[in-house]
């Protein structure tokens, strides 16, 4: 376990599974939902809130209060939440930063919980690149959303066409279009 209000999760599935629930303040809810991201996907990624004493406990600094919206940061080698480095967004505004990380730690690949050393050795696994966590977050629950929509509009267009083939074969075999 990292920290208090960093819950542990456990692995279930190569995705890992909500231990305990995250606390998440109702305007840390509404940030997530406006970044496209729903709690059930900020649960499997271990994103909580954390109080000024636990975020300086982790080694991070600002001079405000520190309390804020948490990544952790999953370790696909060890197949759990890095023991050491975190992100924190503070829900007050810190001159010149967007988010914190512990002092003296260098910035870290962000890589979706569940990642594994597998996913990253094979080369036929899509990686999408981006920044930021809510970001990368945000286009992991799309491909799960888009996939299985795109592939069903796939499907459904080829009997369509289909249809409109044999609609146009049918016109313009009619008299008023040979004339």
């Amino acid at each position: 376990d990292l920290r208090p209000g960093c819950a542990e999760v456990t692995r279930a599935y190569s995705r890992p599974a909500i231990v305990e629930s995250r606390e998440l303040l109702p305007a840390q809810l509404a940030e997530l939902a406006a970044s496209a991201i729903d709690i059930t996907t900020a649960g499997l990624a271990g994103v909580s809130h954390v109080s000024h004493a636990v975020a300086y406990d982790a080694g991070i600094r600002g001079g405000v209060d520190l309390a804020g919206l948490c990544f952790r940061y999953w370790e696909p080698l060890v197949q759990r939440f890095s023991g050491r480095f975190v992100r924190v967004k503070p829900d007050a505004s810190v001159a010149g930063r967007k988010y914190l990380q512990p002092v003296g730690e260098l910035p870290r690949i962000f890589f979706v919980a569940g990642t594994t050393a597998r996913d990253l050795a094979n080369t036929d696994t899509p990686v999408l690149v981006t920044e930021g966590e809510k970001k990368a977050l945000a286009l992991d629950r799309a491909r799960h959303l888009v996939l299985p929509a795109f592939v069903l509009g796939v499907a459904s267009a080829a009997s369509t066409a289909r249809y409109m083939r044999g609609s146009m074969l049918d016109a313009l075999r009619e008299d008023y279009i040979r004339t």
